[in-house]
This record gives structure tokens, C-alpha cells and sequence, in this order.
């Protein structure tokens, strides 16, 4: 079997892009086909963001485009990518390896070969060709020479975030899916939750927001300690209970409650639970996840609204929800 190997240029997130391999393949003599290692993104996007964040971040210097800085622009290109992929579909590709996002380089390299060995029916390399493979992945370092090419390129400014917020690791569909699933048919939880599915009003990317900018000066002291968490390359984890799931007409929401910074044991850094420490009750009070609203035209800040009059004793759609979720504080623009 002759094997065909492209040194790709281009991200093949897109399926005009997959159609362009295509397209190539088709015109080759012999014809190739086309084996894709397939990342697919099956899980929350908070995961998929912060196990993607986290990598760039731990490489460091050692990439020609792609790499950390302290306003975390990275982190917005990867949120670009997750939420643009269009999954890949049958017809194009020829064969599939499912890689798996939450395994290492070890395992995934272990997926690659197994696949290839039995896609291509070729010799399995050795067990020291592996360890050289991945020697050299890990030794990678982006030289001199490169850097000094990109000085010349302009550099555009950062953009500020317009809010911080923790991004929850939770998959809404799962989560309030299974729970409305159990109410009567009539009821408006379940009702709301049906049409926010059917017209794709569910959020995208869901967040709970700390403190937006629209309420600085008042708000300064929590809006600097947020930046504090959003910049650090070790920030803490957070956890938090999914208290209630509440609705209106309008908007659909999640309440927050019982929020406590995760520590690892022997660890040294107090900022997660000095960041909860110096967070006012007001601020604990309001936080919530917007689950959807009912149009384009309703303002996603009206669920705030609700929470805080369902707290203060307003009668509202309620549905005790239970269970955990975890999150770290991001910068957000949209």
C-alpha cells in the first residue's frame, strides 16, 4: 500500500477545509484516502477549554504561533475552536482513530500507532521508536531563528474582558435535560426547557458572572482580585453547589450556591480561598448560570433579576436541582 503524508497548514476544524484534503486526494495517482485521527469534542466546553488552556500553557514558548501570554489570548482562540468545529461526518473521510482529549501524550500516541498499524497494515514500530517519537515532541523547542522572524509581524492590541466569571464544566443539556424529564408534561420548567431546545436558545458557553464592568468603580477590589486568578498560570478551581433551576416566561436560570475553593492537599497557594473569603454575600447571593432565554430580544441580565427576587422570597418556577460542579475565573468578552 503507498502512503501518502501531508505537512498540513491549515486547521481541518472546518469541513470546507476536510473537502480541500479531499479534493487533493481524489486528483493523486493512485488516488490516497484519508485516515483522520478524530478529536471529537464530547464534552463540556469548560473541560475541553481548560484541558486545552492548560497544555499551551505548560509548553510555553515551544510553538510557532500558539503560545500563553499574560492577557491569555490564547484562551480566545481556543474557545474560537471549540465553538466553530463541525464534526466530521462518514462520507469524509475513508477511516476514523477516535483520539480521546482527556488521556496523555502516551496514551494518545498508543491510540495513533494501534490505528495506523491496523488501518495501513504496516509494520508496528518499536517500542524505542515510541520513546524516540515522544522525545522529540517533549524536546521540541521554538528556536532563535523563529523568534527573531516574528518580531517583525505587528502585534494588535488585547482586547479587556468585558467580565469575569467562572466557566462551570457542566453540559446543560445533561444536567437540566434529565431533571425536567421528571416534571409533569404541563409543567412551566419543563415547557420552557422544551422550547429553549427547539429554537437552540441554550447557552453555548455557560458562565457564572463575578463582576461585569459596567459596575466598576463600585466594584474595583473584586474586579482586580479576578484579573489576579484570570492572569495566573496556576489559577484555583472552584466548586459549587447547582442549588435550584428557575424560570419565568422570559429566562431560564440556574442558582448557585455553597461556593468553596478546591485545595489540593499540601498545597501552598491560599488564593482560591481568600478570593471566597473576601467575596461579599451580595455577590454570593446573585450567582447563577443562565440556562437560555426566550429570544433574542430578552437580555440574559434579566436572570439575575429573578434569582435575587426568588431569594428574597418572590414566588418562582423552582425545581430543586442538587449536585456539583467545578469552574475557574475567566476574563469574557461576550
Amino acid at each position: 500500500m503507498l502512503a501518502y503524508v501531508y505537512p498540513l497548514s491549515r486547521n481541518n476544524h472546518l469541513a470546507q477545509h476536510r473537502q480541500s484534503l479531499r479534493d487533493i486526494a481524489t486528483k493523486l495517482n493512485p488516488p490516497a484516502r484519508l485516515l483522520a485521527l478524530n478529536w471529537s469534542l464530547d464534552l463540556p466546553p469548560a473541560i475541553v477549554h481548560r484541558i486545552c488552556g492548560d497544555r499551551v500553557q505548560q509548553r510555553g514558548e515551544n510553538h510557532q504561533s500558539l503560545r500563553a501570554d499574560e492577557a491569555k489570548s490564547h484562551e480566545d482562540v481556543i474557545w474560537m475552536f471549540i465553538e466553530k468545529t463541525e464534526p466530521i461526518s462518514e462520507n469524509e473521510v475513508d477511516d476514523v482513530i477516535d483520539m480521546d482529549i482527556e488521556e496523555g501524550i502516551e496514551e494518545n500516541l498508543a491510540r495513533a500507532v494501534e490505528g495506523i498499524v491496523r488501518v495501513l497494515g504496516i509494520e508496528r514500530p518499536s517500542e524505542e521508536k515510541v520513546k524516540e517519537a515522544l522525545t522529540t515532541a517533549r524536546t521540541y523547542a521554538y528556536t532563535p531563528a523563529e523568534k527573531e522572524r516574528e518580531k517583525g509581524k505587528k502585534t494588535k492590541k488585547e482586547p479587556k474582558p468585558r467580565y469575569f466569571g467562572l466557566l462551570p464544566e457542566i453540559d446543560l443539556e445533561a444536567v437540566v435535560g434529565s431533571k425536567v424529564a421528571e416534571l409533569e408534561a404541563t409543567h412551566p420548567a419543563r415547557i420552557f426547557w422544551q422550547e429553549l431546545v427547539k429554537n437552540g436558545r441554550v447557552a453555548s458557553r455557560p458562565h457564572i458572572t463575578l463582576v461585569h464592568s459596567k459596575s466598576l468603580p463600585a466594584e474595583q477590589p473584586l474586579w482586580d482580585r479576578s484579573m489576579s486568578l484570570h492572569c495566573s498560570t496556576s489559577p484555583p478551581t472552584f466548586n459549587f453547589q447547582l442549588s435550584h433551576l428557575l424560570c419565568n416566561d422570559r429566562v431560564m436560570a440556574i442558582a448557585i450556591a455553597d461556593l468553596e475553593a478546591v485545595v489540593e492537599e499540601d498545597a501552598d497557594d491560599t488564593s482560591g480561598v481568600d478570593f471566597v473569603g473576601k467575596m461579599g454575600d451580595d455577590v454570593k447571593q446573585r450567582l447563577h448560570i443562565t440556562v437560555g432565554t426566550a429570544g433574542r430580544d430578552v437580555n440574559p441580565f434579566e436572570a439575575r433579576g429573578m434569582v435575587a427576587e426568588w431569594r428574597n422570597g418572590k414566588e418562582t418556577t423552582a425545581v430543586p436541582l442538587g449536585g456539583r460542579s467545578q469552574g475557574r475565573v475567566k476574563g469574557l468578552m461576550s
